[in-house]
């Protein structure tokens, strides 16, 4: 089943091809010398040049996004970089090394809420009393992060001009440059991943460069952590919750690295649905908040 925005599944755009089928990589290869390589493909698939085996070279979402060939990534590419599995192979390798945090989304602490049939702030208490008992250490909410977007967007809109072009600004580390008017939202990344895809500059002018919340909470969260604990920014492992499968795609973007530390500011996106695994390893979310905290 699809979880992905109307945005990402139009039909006639294309959207979803199968990698191993469809996309291409170019590679460079090494020369070596004057003479003429020769590749063979095997019948198990293996590529050789001159009886040497080639480095296997696969298709990542990174490469998807980059690709002018569809909207946006195979859902497969998706899953496999943003995934429970993904966190639970991080949990397991770096969990004596890394600190681990999370960042919820109102709207999906407020499904959650329904889905235990209780109220917001009570299911706020049970979500960071469950997390903690399953490692992480410090539990977040977006909020902050909507209220820095809202702020800037609204300083951004004021400082937009209608005529000129845009022009750099030092107005926050999160806006980039100016940007014409009408000013068009952006913290949809499915909306970004179409407008970049189908639309050019006639739309992208005109939307905002204000980061998103989700970004803006990842790059305040690693770094407050990282000072707090006095550990490398990338030993903070920062996981999001958010209510649209989306946001999978934001986070995988070369745009929302940190260039200082070379890391992801969120390193894995979950859905509201998929974060009732959370803690797969003990015992699934939504269990440990009906066994374990029914004392609170």
């Amino acid at each position: 089943m699809n979880n992905f925005s109307g945005a990402l599944r139009l039909t006639d755009l294309n959207d979803f091809i199968g990698p191993s089928q469809e996309c291409t990589k170019p590679v460079p290869v090494k020369k070596s010398g004057k003479k003429r390589g020769i590749v063979r493909v095997h019948d198990d698939g293996a590529l050789t040049q001159n009886s040497l085996p080639l480095e296997k070279q696969t298709i990542s979402l990174t490469d998807c996004l980059a690709c002018s060939g569809c909207v946006t990534s195979a859902e497969t590419v998706l899953i496999e970089s943003q995934s429970v599995g993904t966190l639970q192979r991080a949990r397991a390798e770096t969990h004596k090394s890394h600190v681990f945090v999370a960042t919820f989304s109102p709207q999906s602490v407020s499904s959650i809420a329904h889905k235990l049939g209780m109220g917001y702030e009570e299911a706020c208490k049970r979500l960071i009393s469950a997390l903690r008992c399953d490692g992480y250490k410090y539990v977040f909410c977006s909020v902050e992060g909507s209220e820095v977007c809202h702020q800037l967007s609204a300083e951004e809109l004021l400082n937009s001009d209608l005529n000129k072009q845009g022009t750099d600004t030092d107005t926050s580390k999160f806006v980039k440059t100016s940007v014409k008017k009408p000013v068009l939202a952006s913290a949809c990344p499915g909306w970004i991943c179409y407008a970049e895809k189908t639309q050019g500059a006639a739309v992208l002018d005109h939307i905002s460069r204000v980061r998103s919340p989700q970004s803006i909470m990842g790059s305040l969260v690693k770094s407050a952590v990282s000072q707090r604990e006095t550990i490398p920014y990338s030993q903070v492992y920062h996981i999001s919750v958010m209510p649209c499968y989306d946001k999978k795609l934001e986070a995988s973007r070369a745009d929302f690295l940190s260039k200082e530390h070379d890391c992801p500011e969120t390193d894995l996106v979950l859905s509201t649905a998929e974060a009732s695994i959370f803690g797969e390893g003990r015992s699934q979310l939504m269990c440990l908040i009906d066994n374990v905290l029914t004392l609170f």
